[in-house]
């Protein structure tokens, strides 16, 4: 992580620095679910994503490898070569 997530200010500012993003997907009636928004209390939820967007990520090396393998075979697969499936 190069720095972290903005901590979120209110349902539309927050996380990103580059690209605006909203604390949940609103559909249809927004209208509506954005007052839900505005008189509610949702400090508590914004907490813990801030908390969430302050975890350093790590690379699971097993599935990393078994990806990596995946996409070796596929290619080998797509030329027309012969893949021995056993080792």
């Amino acid at each position: 992580m190069i720095y972290c997530p903005m901590p979120w200010k209110n349902f539309k500012i927050g996380s990103y620095y580059l690209r605006q993003t909203q604390i949940s997907k609103i559909v249809p009636d927004h209208k509506e679910a954005s007052s839900l928004y505005e008189f509610n209390d949702v400090s508590t939820p914004m907490k813990v994503l801030d908390l969430l967007g302050q975890v350093k990520w790590r690379i699971n090396k097993r599935v990393l490898d078994v990806s990596l393998n995946y996409i070796h075979i596929s290619s080998l697969n797509m030329f027309g070569l012969m893949v021995d499936k056993k080792g």
